[in-house]
C-alpha cells in the first residue's frame, strides 16, 4: 500500500543541519492498522506529512500503490492526495463558514462530483457519526467532539484507502474518543490501511503493529502487541 524507503528530512538553522527524520524505512500493507508513537519533537508529524504526500524528504522515497510519489508534480501529487489518501488531525481544519455539510462536500468538490451525489454522501457520513441534526451548524455552532465527528465524515467523503491519523483524540471527551478510535479499527475491518500518530500508549494500544520513533529514528517495533524486534 504505502512504503517509505530510507526516508529522511533535515533543515538548515544557520550553519547547522538539524535532522527530523533520520533514515526511516517500513511498509504498510492494505487494511493493515499501524500506531507510531515517540515523544513530541520525535519526528512523527514530520513522517506523516511526508507519507502524505505534503513535505518533500530530504533523501529517501515514499513509495504508494508502485509509484514514487515525489517523482509526482505537484498537481498529480494533489490529486492523488485527494482520491487515496484521508486526513485527521487533532484541531479539525473545518472550514468556519461553511456548516457540516458543506465542511463534508467540500473534497467531493474537488473530486468532480454533483451536487446530488455530493449532498447524498455527506448526508450519509453525517447521519454515520450522529451528527444528522447538525447539518446546517457551522463549526462554531459545535462542540469540539461533534467537529471531529464532522472531520472524519470529511475524511471518508472520497472513500480513502490510507488514513494518515495525526493526535485524532487530544482534546475530546471520553465518549468521542471512544468513537474514533473505534472508526478507525472499522476502517481497517473495510480494506482500508491506517497510519496513527500519537503519543497516548492507551490509544496506541489497539493497534496491532506499534512503530516507536525517537529523536528522529525509528528504533523499533512491536507486532501483534506481543514481541519486539529492532529496525535496523
Amino acid at each position: 500500500m504505502i512504503e517509505a524507503d530510507q526516508v529522511s528530512r533535515s533543515y538548515r538553522v544557520g550553519d547547522d543541519h538539524v535532522h527530523a527524520l533520520r533514515s526511516t524505512t517500513f511498509s504498510v500493507q492494505p487494511g493493515e492498522f499501524v500506531a507510531v508513537v515517540g515523544p513530541s519533537g520525535s519526528g512523527k508529524s514530520t513522517l506523516l506529512s511526508m507519507l502524505g504526500g505534503m513535505l518533500t524528504p530530504t533523501a529517501g522515497r515514499v513509495v504508494m500503490d508502485g509509484q514514487s510519489i515525489y517523482d509526482l508534480t505537484v498537481k498529480q501529487r494533489s490529486e492523488m492526495r485527494n482520491r487515496s489518501i484521508g486526513f485527521v488531525f487533532q484541531n479539525f481544519n473545518l472550514v468556519p463558514w461553511l456548516n457540516a455539510q458543506e465542511n463534508v462536500e467540500l473534497p467531493l468538490r474537488l473530486y468532480g462530483t454533483d451536487s446530488v451525489g455530493r449532498r447524498r454522501s455527506a448526508t450519509r457520513l453525517l447521519n454515520r457519526f450522529g451528527l444528522g441534526d447538525r447539518l446546517n451548524h457551522r463549526p462554531g455552532e459545535l462542540s469540539a467532539g461533534q467537529q471531529q465527528r464532522v472531520a472524519l465524515a470529511r475524511t471518508l467523503a472520497t472513500n480513502p484507502q490510507l488514513i494518515l491519523a495525526d493526535e485524532p483524540t487530544g482534546n475530546l471527551d471520553s465518549l468521542t474518543r471512544d468513537l474514533v478510535t473505534r472508526t478507525l479499527a472499522e476502517l481497517c475491518e473495510e480494506g482500508r490501511s491506517v497510519i496513527l500518530v500519537t503519543h497516548d500508549e492507551s490509544l496506541s494500544a489497539m493497534a496491532p503493529r506499534v512503530l516507536h520513533i525517537a529523536d528522529g529514528v525509528l528504533t523499533g517495533q512491536v507486532s501483534d502487541q506481543h514481541s519486539h524486534k529492532a529496525i535496523a
